[in-house]
């Protein structure tokens, strides 16, 4: 029985703190996403840099990453990102 206990707290505290990861991801992301619209890509692709660091696999933070070095005419690096955001996104629509 303690040992149940144990796994649950477990699974709660790991639950938790993914969560929290991924709201400080997503605001980072948006962070990104409100400069980007104003016209600071490098801001943005800061921003965007920073959710990759909490998170590698933040397939709109790559995306948008991208994006970003592209509207700087940095074309090599967001060919780069952009290819890895694609080898990292699940086919869907081939399942």
């Amino acid at each position: 029985m303690m040992h149940r206990i144990s796994i649950i707290i477990c699974l709660v505290v790991v639950c938790c703190f993914s969560a929290t990861v991924y709201a400080q991801d997503n605001r980072l992301v948006k962070e990104g996403n409100n400069l980007y619209m104003q016209g600071k890509y490098k801001e943005a692709a800061a921003a965007y840099q920073k959710a990759l660091v909490k998170n590698p696999n933040n397939i709109p933070g790559m995306f948008n990453l991208g994006n970003s070095l592209y509207q700087q005419k940095q074309y090599e690096a967001a060919r780069q990102v952009l290819t890895a955001t694609a080898k990292n996104t699940k086919d869907i629509a081939g399942k």
